[in-house]
């Protein structure tokens, strides 16, 4: 098995910028397609909540508007809210901890990529520990009296 070569360029000539083009590309086409994805979960579970109390008063029970307005805003909604930011934390550190990776990957290739990256990684880490402390500043609020 060989170790891989750097790609060589012609003295005094830069590489060309769309050599990274496509995987930038694909990394906000991925982003987009998340952000979409989540958007229309959430609509359809609207619209399975509200098909739920429109078949509930076709059939003749009684709603009382505390049932309706728990039923919209979710059973157990603090304990969803917690877990929801402890593992928005947890894979956000987790992304942290791989782009510098990446740019170590990556800086075999084209050496300046490295530094940038690590950067990145950075500011994800900062906002995946502000998710742990909310997740956790939440959770002692919903334990108080």
């Amino acid at each position: 098995m060989t170790t891989p070569q750097p790609i060589a360029f012609p003295a005094g000539t830069p590489p060309d910028p769309t050599l990274l083009a496509i995987p930038v590309a694909a990394f906000w086409l991925f982003i987009a397609v998340v952000v979409v994805v989540a958007i229309r979960a959430g609509l359809a579970h609207r619209r399975e909540i509200e098909t739920t109390i429109r078949l509930a008063i076709e059939k003749g029970q009684t709603l009382d508007p505390a049932t309706i307005d728990h039923l919209r805003s979710g059973a157990g909604s603090a304990k969803h809210t917690t877990r929801s930011l402890l593992v928005g934390g947890i894979v956000i550190l987790s992304v942290a901890f791989g782009l510098p990776v990446l740019g170590w990957i990556l800086s075999r290739q084209v050496p300046e990529v490295f530094y940038p990256l690590l950067g990145a990684g950075a500011l994800v880490a900062c906002i995946g520990v502000g998710l742990l402390v909310a997740a956790t500043v939440t959770r002692r609020l919903d334990d108080m009296p």
